[in-house]
């Protein structure tokens, strides 16, 4: 009886627990290992963040999955190095204060191109705490911007990792070559003299006098109180809440039933940047399935309002132009 017990179990698949959820999407990827080579599983709960962020790398790289379990138990360095084609410079030290999960699969492909970037290399260098978000920032940098003036933003506004999406979006704003913004940030000596420039560039943005459009791809607008205040009863959600910013033009709601995938946007207005994506929902409150956020988005964006982290940083600079000592934030 117990030996027919201990062979089923043993027949089933190794499924990783909450336990191993630090190390997020390399759980999924290595899954289908963690069933053939049950010794798989035992390396990945005996893991040390640090190992981890190696790990991540390794597999980010297209290493040979094969030679994980015997190799990078004994030499991790060989296997990134082998995975890599070199081992970066000062990445000892990074995975020891990257955080305690694990980082995007675009991220950890990112580490070694910023390692190799001197002057990227030496900011990271200094740095006692390290996230995904700092990783994501510094490799959309232009090559222009990677200057100790801009590395200082990272610790003084949020959102860093969309800056450059930001800068993007205020270029079309203000009518303005995206490479002639870049060039011109680039060259400032200071940090707050980019942050005035950035500050300068929005408030000589002209004024908004229109609602957003009244519909935004699958999305139509509803503005009428009493439609607002039925669908937030029957969505069980906080909508009415907004009525005043909604009655006041500073925000508006949209609603779809697209493929049967019913959603509500919620857009709001900030300063002269204009109409910003705030979030998109499902009833009750309910996350949209991925793809059709990403999709959302991208249909707001084509209707010129971005999402809020793409402006996040740009609405900082601003604040702390206004409002030097923090308030506002």
């Amino acid at each position: 009886m117990n030996r027919k017990i201990t062979t089923a179990r043993l027949a089933r698949p190794y499924r990783p627990g909450f336990l191993l959820g630090p190390l997020g999407w390399l759980t999924e990827r290595l899954s289908v290992r963690t069933t053939a080579e049950p010794e798989l599983l035992s390396l990945l709960f005996e893991l040390e963040p640090h190992a981890m962020h190696l790990l991540g790398i390794a597999i980010a790289h297209d290493c040979d999955e094969s030679l994980l379990t015997p190799l990078f138990r004994q030499a991790p360095k060989t296997i990134v190095e082998q995975s890599v084609g070199f081992w970066p410079e000062g990445l000892d030290r990074l995975v020891h204060v990257l955080p305690p999960t694990s980082l995007s699969f675009e991220e950890y492909r990112a580490i070694p191109q910023l390692l190799s970037d001197r002057t990227t290399a030496k900011f990271l260098q200094h740095q006692q705490t390290i996230n995904g978000l700092m990783i994501a920032g510094l490799s959309a940098l232009p090559t222009v911007l990677r200057r100790p003036t801009i590395f200082k933003l990272f610790s003084r506004v949020e959102r860093m990792d969309r800056f450059v999406h930001g800068l993007q979006f205020l270029s079309k704003r203000a009518s303005i070559a995206f490479d002639d913004i870049l060039s011109e940030l680039g060259a400032l000596d200071q940090t707050d003299q980019v942050i005035a420039r950035v500050a300068e560039l929005v408030e000589n943005l002209p004024l908004l006098f229109a609602l957003p459009p009244t519909s935004v791809g699958p999305f139509r607008r509803i503005d009428g109180v009493a439609e607002i205040r039925k669908l937030a009863k029957e969505w069980h959600n906080c909508l009415a809440d907004y009525l005043h910013s909604i009655n006041d033009c500073t925000a508006a709601v949209y609603v779809s039933d697209c493929d049967g995938a019913p959603a509500v946007a919620f857009v709001s207005r900030f300063d002269r940047l204009g109409w910003v994506l705030r979030q998109v929902k499902g009833p009750k409150n309910i996350d949209i399935e991925a793809g059709s956020q990403s999709r959302h988005q991208n249909a707001f964006f084509e209707a010129g309002i971005p999402n809020f982290p793409d402006v996040a940083a740009i609405k900082d600079l601003i604040l702390q132009t206004r409002w030097p000592g923090g308030l506002g934030n």
